[in-house]
């Protein structure tokens, strides 16, 4: 009879523990623009959600966001209990200083105000993003040279340099 119920509990935890096998991922938008991303495996099927709407999906809820984009890029996102949610990004402000004796075109993928942003010679501009995670792109004016950028993320504090 112990045989019997030790059999029921196991083939129990077994039937049960297969359901874990078809859950899926709650994705939601929570943001003011669509989402168009991807999971992290192997299929990486392009997916988008409407702002303000959110949607299970067939993947395994350990799967995370692989790759995301809006338009405008100001959307950021963060999971949580095999949940994802998309939100707006705040801007913040940082400081671009520019060490180069030229003027400097720069951009962040759209997630600065009015790009591409000029930057005098050897000078310092504050300007808003709306990004976590800046990457920057430029070159010197006239002459379309590519320049180099630090980030600091303790100041928030871009370098332009050779």
């Amino acid at each position: 009879m112990k045989k019997m119920a030790v059999f029921m509990v196991v083939l129990a935890l077994l039937v049960m523990g297969c359901d874990s096998f078809n859950e899926k991922t709650k994705v939601t938008n929570d943001s003011d623009y669509d989402v168009t991303f991807t999971f992290n495996h192997f299929k990486e099927k392009p997916y988008t959600l409407k702002s303000h709407t959110s949607d299970y999906y067939d993947e395994y809820p350990y799967y995370s966001i692989k790759s995301y984009y809006a338009t405008p890029p100001r959307v950021s996102y963060f999971t949580y209990n095999e949940e994802t949610r998309f939100f707006n990004t705040s801007a913040r402000q940082i400081k671009i200083v520019n060490e180069i004796d030229k003027d400097v075109s720069i951009t962040a993928l759209g997630c600065m105000d009015n790009e591409p942003i000029i930057v005098p010679a050897n000078s310092e501009l504050i300007v808003a993003i709306y990004t976590l995670k800046p990457e920057f792109s430029g070159v010197t004016v006239p002459n379309s040279f590519p320049i180099n950028f630090t980030y600091s993320t303790n100041n928030s504090t871009v370098m332009a340099h050779w």
